[in-house]
């Protein structure tokens, strides 16, 4: 463990969608844009929502 784990452990780490501490022991994800999301809710979801996308369907698909 590096000197950045071990002060990242000692500082209270909080969900940034929820803002809920998570406690020692609890998961985690380290999102690549730097926010820490809790792992067992639904922030994640909520997270990925804003890169949600829906392609509109066409009668006839495009044949490459």
């Amino acid at each position: 463990m590096n000197a950045w784990e071990m002060r990242a452990l000692r500082r209270t780490l909080r969900c940034a969608m929820c803002g809920e501490p998570i406690e020692a022991g609890g998961r985690w994800y380290d999102m690549p844009d730097g926010m820490s999301l809790c792992a067992e809710s639904d922030c994640l979801e909520e997270w990925a929502a804003a890169y949600l996308r829906l392609r509109p369907a066409f009668d006839e698909e495009e044949e490459p």
